[in-house]
């Protein structure tokens, strides 16, 4: 939240692993790069972010789920992986699992390379989806 509010894309982009998945605005993103990208893009709208109801992450061995309720009744949901310093980074984030993906997202209609179902990965968890249903 710190970074987001704060326009801090590099410290963002360190969240993520290097081939992490991102479901943001109804689009596809993977790895570094187009995560980077994206929040450029974001952070340049300068949007205000306010912290949510975090949910106790659900831990088994290596992997996370967390999730967290936002204040405008938003839900996101995230799956991290532990490092081998103990640290943890997020390997797939859905910052609003109400939403149904969909062709070219308002925020990141226009970023260069990003495809709306790149790799054929889809899912949609919202209402009127296919209830987490992930196709590739």
């Amino acid at each position: 939240m710190d970074r987001a509010n704060a326009g801090d894309v590099d410290g963002l982009v360190a969240l993520y692993e290097p081939d992490a998945v991102l479901a943001l605005d109804g689009t596809v993103l993977i790895g570094h790069a187009e995560i980077r990208e994206a929040y450029e893009r974001l952070v340049a709208a300068a949007p205000t972010f306010e912290p949510g109801a975090e949910s106790a992450p659900l831990i088994s061995g290596d992997l996370a789920l967390t999730s967290t309720r936002l204040v405008d009744g938003g839900v996101t949901v995230e799956i991290a992986h532990r490092q081998p310093d103990g640290s943890w980074l997020w390997a797939i984030d859905q910052p609003n699992v109400l939403s149904c993906p969909k062709r070219g997202g308002a925020l990141l209609s226009g970023v260069r390379g990003v495809s709306p179902y790149r790799r054929g990965l889809t899912s949609g968890v919202g209402p009127g989806c296919a209830r987490g249903r992930v196709s590739r």
